[in-house]
Order: structure tokens, then sequence, then C-alpha cells
């Protein structure tokens, strides 16, 4: 392997107290904001700085990226411009590539993210939205240049939510029986033995949680974490102009690539329509047959390497994916939403659609 290549590994990352500068702007700005950061923490800083990229939030009108500069510190430390917090650690993939001295610096826009998004395609897996971190440290004394992403995995968090949801709903015996065999879907397993033991999971938990309204509860809250500030700013919109308002201003985004990131939601009624858009959208377009235009669409690694496959999985696995839409609206209104799977990819629709069924006086 060449020094320009990427190495992937899995690491489990402590959750660690750091201190943080926050702004929007472009990633040439993050060296210098990086070294007023490293000033002001000193002798408390406690391990190498890194930079969060806050994917999923860069919706600046002029191109300005949601960046936070962090450095580890043995106490916490407030400054202006700066604050502390614990940083959520957990499972990530990394990715390390090693660069001669004298290569462009590795903080900003990363020609072999292609790569690493090929890797992460390839062996099935899904990221968690969580910030994407990068860690630079420069060549020094004629060696390499070390840049490493760190991207949440999803399916340790999945399988965790999955346990917690199972044992509230029935009890930590149903738990142990829906996660029998567990091992056979960690990250190292080959993509079909992961999805066989997740179709089977979904049998166990068909037998062990016989209403399926509850069922569809355990599996939202499996998905992945919707952006907080993007809920944060729909919610203060909501109260202060009231739900067509946050409508119209979700229909109105275009920084999913040219399409709204809320995938433009209808209202009728008390009921909010929503279709997801393509995944892959080249692969979309190219698509020659049912089953590929069905795979692009999907969001979802474990269903997509499924559908090509040709393999089974339950149409109620898609409860998951109406999860992203029960924390938006619950984070919008702080009440609980019903959200129903109208079209579903495993049930051989060629797309995904859902009703969110807002309560009363919404």
């Amino acid at each position: 392997m060449s020094d320009e290549r990427l190495l992937f590994t899995i690491r489990d990352v402590p959750d660690q107290v750091v201190a943080a500068h926050h702004w929007i702007g472009r990633h040439a700005e993050i060296p210098e904001r990086l070294e007023r950061l490293l000033a002001i923490a000193g002798e408390r800083a406690a391990g190498a700085p890194f930079c969060l990229h806050h994917r999923g939030e860069d919706d600046d009108p002029g191109g300005g990226r949601n960046l936070e500069v962090c450095v580890p510190v043995r106490e916490a430390l407030e400054a202006p411009g700066v604050s502390s917090r614990v940083l959520e650690g957990g499972v990530m993939l990394c990715a390390t590539r090693r660069s001669p001295a004298g290569a462009p610096a590795g903080w900003g826009p990363l020609d072999w993210w292609r790569e690493a998004a090929a890797h992460i395609h390839a062996h099935a897996l899904d990221l968690e939205d969580m910030p994407l971190r990068v860690r630079f440290m420069p060549a020094a004394g004629g060696g390499p240049a070390v840049t490493v992403l760190q991207f949440g995995a999803l399916l340790p968090r999945w399988l965790d939510r999955l346990a917690a949801g199972v044992e509230a709903a029935a009890g930590p015996a149903a738990r142990a029986d829906v996660l029998d065999g567990v091992e056979e879907a960690g990250l190292g397993a080959a993509p079909d033995e992961r999805a066989s033991w997740l179709a089977g999971a979904l049998d166990r938990l068909a037998e062990a949680v016989p209403d399926s309204e509850a069922r569809a509860r355990i599996l939202q809250g499996c998905a992945h974490r919707f952006p907080p500030l993007r809920i944060g700013k729909m919610r203060a919109l909501y109260r202060a102009e009231g739900l067509d308002a946050a409508l119209a201003a979700m229909n109105a985004d275009t920084s999913d690539r040219g399409l709204s990131w809320y995938e433009d939601p209808r209202r009728k009624g008390r009921t909010i329509l929503v279709a997801k858009n393509p995944a892959d959208r080249e692969g979309h377009a190219a698509s020659r047959t049912a089953r590929e235009r069905r795979a692009a669409c999907c969001h979802c690694g474990f269903v997509r390497q499924t559908i090509l496959d040709e393999r089974e999985l339950p149409a109620e696995w898609c409860h998951c994916g109406g999860g992203w839409y029960a924390q938006l609206w619950e984070g919008i209104l702080g009440r609980p939403v019903r959200v129903e799977v109208l079209e579903s990819v495993l049930g051989g629709d060629d797309r995904c659609r859902f009703a969110i069924h807002l309560p009363p006086g919404a």
C-alpha cells in the first residue's frame, strides 16, 4: 500500500472533555482558529487537537461550513468564543492517510473522500449523523503528514438502540432472544452475513413483541440522529410563526445538493406527507432495472445490499427510516407523532414514502 492510500481501522473512541470554538466559515480558517484555541487552553490541553465538520448542517447561503475546532482538556474552561463540553465518543470508522512532506494541508476539502465513501459503500456500512472528526498532523523531521478522518459508525449504535427498545417494551429476556447471535452482525461481518442476522432478528422481534405499533416504535428509535441544529431552527420558526411557516422554509431549502434537506414535505390536514430523495442520484438516474432503482433510492446501507443481493428483509424494517421524521417533528412540536410507512423499497415500491400524523392542535 502506498503512502497516498487510505488505511481503514475501527476504534472505540472514549468520551472526552474538550474546549471548542464553533463558527460558520471556510476550511482555510481552521489553522488560525486552532492556533488561537491552543493558546487559550495552554497547559490545560490534554491531547491532540482536531476539527469537527458538522455534516448535514452546512446550510449557510454564502457557502460557509459549520466548523468547530476542539482540543481535549484536563478541566473545563470558558473564554470569549470558547466553551467546554463532553464530546460523545463511541465506535468510529477511521480512515488514515500518510502524505509526503510538502503535501497540501489536510484540514480542508479532501480529494480522497471518494475513496472513503467507496469503502463504506462496498462494506454496506452506514454512518451515524454526527460530526466528522478530522485530525491533521503536519510533517515533521522529513516524515509524512498524517490526516485521520473519524466517522461515527451507525451499526453499534443501532444495535444498542434496538436492544434498549426491546428491553423497554418486553423485558430483558426478550432482549436476549432478539439479540441472540448479535456478533454475526458486527462491523467485521460480511454484508450477506449481517443481512441474514438482521432478517432473523426482525423475525424474533415479531415473536417477542406481537404488537405491530410497539415494534414500529422500537425500530423508529434505532434511526440515524437528525441534525439537532436543523430541528432547533424549525422549532423556533414553528413557535414564532406557526406550522405553515416551518413547512414553507423546509420546502424552500436547497442545501441537499440543490434539493430540500427536508424532502419537500406536504401538509394534508394534520398529516405531513414526505417521500425520500434518492440516496444515490447518479445511480438512480442510470439504473436499468427496478431492483437497481430501488437500491439507489435507499439511504440504508443494510437494505441496499439486501436488495442488490436479492435477499429478503421484512418491509417492517423501514419503520427505522420513519424514526428520522419522528425525531424532526417531535423535536419541533414537543409532542409525540405517529409515523406511517406508505411505500417501501423493501415492499417492492420505487421509493419510501411516509405519513407523519400530527397531534391535535399542532
